[in-house]
């Protein structure tokens, strides 16, 4: 009883909102219909009170008519679930109840198994046949009687194959391809996107109903790639983007427990091959797509399916392939999906695809390249590439806004990083790879900074979001090298001599900063000069005097005051004092 009234609560819920809707949109139309009415009725005019004729350079002013308010938009699976959503529940229980009777009947033996697989194919092709005859009036009602068909035969199908082996695995799946390929073709016929998509789970959902004793990989790809060919030809009459997302999620679900788990290397080969394939397929699909369907609607498909594509073939890359092979075939994939970004951005001149495509090539360079490398050889390896690809993008392509962009995968060499600035290295000395590291990154990240900082005239599409790119870039360089002064002195000095020797080039580096903003009114090097010698002040106070012998403590504290002092002899600091 308390599901019942659950349902019956649900129904009453979706009706009532459908009908407020449905009222709204009324008052909406007869709102917009009264307007249009009022302005089509004859104005009288008092001769006395004619107005001048207005010369063609000043035109007559007219109110334009406000757009009415529009209530928040529904998700689409919402709008689909409140068309006809009686109708859609009925078909539910209507299948649940079917369901219990064909259990009932089977526990009484009422039925012999014979009987019971002929009259659930007749039931689930009947009820197709009564969506063929309703969909040609009712679009969305037809459809939900085809949809309901074609499960309740493909239910009929796998209680034959797994309950009484009636059929062989072969002949379970083709019985159901061909249920399934008729939804696809009457999707198509009838230009129903939420039709083929069922279509496209119900075809994906096949080889979970089969119940093969020995499932095999060749058979498993083969046929999904039917599947796949099949939805990029439904996508091209139809327009239904949404099916190439779907396609490439269902082929990444089977795909998982090989990925998890290989039974022989033959399934290894096997499964990179149909990777390969999979991917071309929906690279291209996806190319095509991007240059001839243009709309704001379509890029968010787009953009998904560049994305998981690449996932995709990168996880079987990873998992499949053996390690001598991988760093190649990275680096092959890197150069096709450049190219497509290349050919996407020449053809419609639309940077999202470019930057999703891009996205995807430098992430298998660097895949390639973390096959190859390790440990600071890697850190090396990708700052070097970084600065190459902002380099390349503002003197090539001479887009800011692309180097703004790739320098957001300077994060990777930084995160890296740490490891070479905490190493034991430091310890024995400073001619080591990781002092290396440090270095490279210091003056990539400086290089980056003059190059995102050079003229906006030098560089065209410029996006003013970017702004502070080239001063962030610049910060981390003067981070980087502070934390070589630092790391360097005390590898080379004692303890407290190094302390000394960084602390007193911090501030100076600090007061340079400091002074040089004040002078050419940059706020940006004020503050930095500021916080640095407010770092130094902090730990002279807070830490060495504390740590340090007297001896260092009062060399650094004459030092680091010196300096401090000797700002009162800048004039151009200070003002003239009033007499």
């Amino acid at each position: 009883m308390a599901i019942l009234a659950l349902i019956v609560t649900i129904a009453a819920f979706f009706y009532l909102n459908n009908e407020i809707d449905a009222l709204r949109r009324e008052i909406e139309r007869l709102k917009g219909v009264q307007g249009k009415v009022a302005q089509l009725q004859p104005q009288t005019h008092n001769p006395a009170t004619v107005q001048p004729v207005q010369s063609a350079a000043t035109p007559p002013h007219i109110q334009p008519r406000q757009p009415s308010p529009v209530a928040a938009q529904d998700s689409a699976f919402v709008l689909w679930l409140k068309q006809n959503f009686l109708m859609k529940l009925g078909a539910l229980l209507l299948l649940v109840a079917f369901g219990w009777f064909v259990s009932y009947a089977f526990a009484n033996n009422w039925i012999g198994p014979m009987g019971r697989i002929t009259l659930g194919l007749v039931s689930g092709v009947s009820i197709m046949a009564l969506g063929m005859w309703r969909i040609r009036t009712y679009l969305h009602q037809g459809a939900v009687f085809v949809v309901l068909g074609s499960t309740s035969v493909l239910l009929t199908v796998y209680a034959a194959r797994e309950i009484y082996d009636f059929f062989t695995p072969l002949t379970a799946l083709l019985m159901m391809f061909v249920t399934v390929s008729f939804v696809a073709f009457v999707s198509v016929r009838y230009k129903n996107e939420p039709l083929a998509l069922a279509g496209l789970l119900l075809a994906g959902a096949a080889p979970l109903l089969t119940a093969s004793p020995e499932p095999s990989l060749v058979s498993l790809m083969s046929y999904l790639m039917v599947i796949v060919l099949g939805s990029l030809w439904v996508v091209y009459l139809t327009g239904a983007n949404s099916l190439t997302t779907t396609a490439l999620l269902v082929v990444g679900f089977y795909s998982a427990p090989y990925l998890l788990g290989f039974q022989s290397a033959e399934d290894r080969v096997v499964g990179l091959l149909f990777s390969f394939a999979f991917t071309a397929l929906f690279f291209v699909a996806n190319v095509i797509s991007i240059m001839y369907r243009q709309e704001k609607a379509a890029r968010q498909g787009h953009v998904m399916s560049a994305f998981l594509t690449g996932v995709f073939l990168m996880s079987w890359i990873a998992f499949a392939a053996a390690a001598e092979w991988q760093s190649l075939l990275y680096a092959a994939w890197m150069v096709v999906f450049a190219l497509g970004a290349y050919a996407v951005y020449a053809y419609t001149n639309d940077r999202v695809p470019f930057y999703i495509y891009s996205a995807v090539s430098i992430a298998f360079l660097a895949a390639a390249t973390a096959v190859e490398l390790d440990g600071p050889f890697l850190t090396i390896a990708l700052t070097i590439e970084v600065a190459a690809l902002v380099g390349i993008a503002t003197t090539l392509l001479r887009s800011r806004q692309i180097a703004h962009y790739a320098a957001w995968l300077f994060a990777g060499p930084v995160a890296l990083s740490v490891e070479s600035i905490t190493a034991s290295s430091w310890a024995q000395g400073v001619f080591h790879w990781d002092a290396v590291v440090l270095l490279v990154l210091t003056f990539a990240l400086a290089l980056a900074s003059l190059a995102l900082l050079q003229p906006e005239s030098e560089t065209k599409n410029v996006s003013t979001s970017g702004v502070g790119y080239g001063e962030i870039a610049g910060i981390g360089a003067i981070v980087y090298l502070l934390l070589l002064v630092w790391l360097v002195s005390h590898a080379l000095l004692s303890e407290d001599m190094g302390t000394m020797v960084s602390l007193v080039v911090y501030t100076v580096f600090g007061l340079s900063m400091y002074v040089r903003g004040v002078i050419d009114d940059q706020q940006t090097m004020k503050i930095g000069g500021g916080l640095l010698l407010g770092l130094v002040i902090t730990r002279l106070f807070m830490v060495d005097v504390w740590t340090m012998e007297l001896v260092g403590r009062i060399i650094t504290f004459f030092a680091v005051g010196v300096l401090l002092m000797s700002t009162a002899f800048i004039s151009r600091l200070h003002k003239p004092e009033q007499q």
